[in-house]
């Protein structure tokens, strides 16, 4: 199934997408919602150009699944969205995490740097204005 996962998104990357991302978010099972992020971690891992254009909507998605306001889905999800996470910190430089304030921060194509706080699961800021794709970002200490 991952392979031809693979081999689809080769030839419709958008639609693979926002397949899993939806589903990330809004399938009903949880296991549903843990395999999403599995493929997702599949291609952080095997193919991150192919994700390269759709790191924002992947990180959106993922800090989603942290919502302690849905604290059952955030225990359950916690360790595979970490990982997650962590994954997409280590490959791409457009996004970058501050242990200590529990951000995460995303730069986008369209030139936005969007900060997640994780502790809540929503949106900080968003920073407009930069010209052209926000390629790398970091956090300073």
């Amino acid at each position: 199934a991952k392979t031809a996962i693979f081999q689809i998104s080769v030839a419709n990357m958008p639609l693979v997408i926002s397949t899993l991302t939806f589903d990330t978010m809004n399938a009903k099972a949880l296991d549903d919602r843990l395999r999403c992020l599995k493929i997702i971690g599949s291609f952080i891992r095997k193919e991150p150009t192919l994700l390269f254009s759709h790191i924002h909507s992947v990180v959106e998605a993922v800090v989603k699944t942290l919502d302690p306001n849905v604290p059952h889905m955030r225990e359950t999800m916690l360790q595979s969205a970490t990982s997650i996470l962590h994954d997409l910190v280590k490959t791409y430089p457009s996004v970058d995490f501050s242990s200590s304030a529990q951000k995460l921060a995303v730069g986008t194509l369209e030139g936005a740097s969007v900060v997640y706080d994780l502790r809540t699961a929503t949106r900080s800021v968003v920073l407009e204005g930069h010209v052209g794709p926000v390629s790398v970002l970091a956090f300073s200490p």
